[in-house]
């Protein structure tokens, strides 16, 4: 019986770093960046192993989105550009 609830709880649990708001996060990430290895081990030594997932997980999902939105900006900063430059020229 135990089992099955555990697996519920599991089921319905979130994130709780991905529920924080910017500044709360931006925070967390600047900590946790400045004493990298540090950060981890003390994170998974004193909150355990799910707390420390959680946080690696958003932070591998806030660097994803950084990406993509710097590639997107990339990409439309680059054809802007190049459709100046041939207008200009056509």
């Amino acid at each position: 019986m135990q089992d099955a609830d555990d697996n519920t709880d599991q089921a319905t649990r979130t994130n709780p770093f991905l529920q924080m708001r910017f500044i709360e996060f931006f925070l967390v990430q600047l900590i946790t960046l400045a004493f990298f290895p540090a950060s981890l081990v003390l994170c998974w030594m004193v909150f355990g192993l799910q707390t420390t997932r959680d946080l690696i997980a958003a932070l591998i999902r806030d660097w994803l989105q950084t990406l993509f939105l710097l590639v997107v900006l990339g990409v439309t900063v680059t054809g802007t550009l190049v459709w100046w430059v041939w207008s200009w020229f056509a």
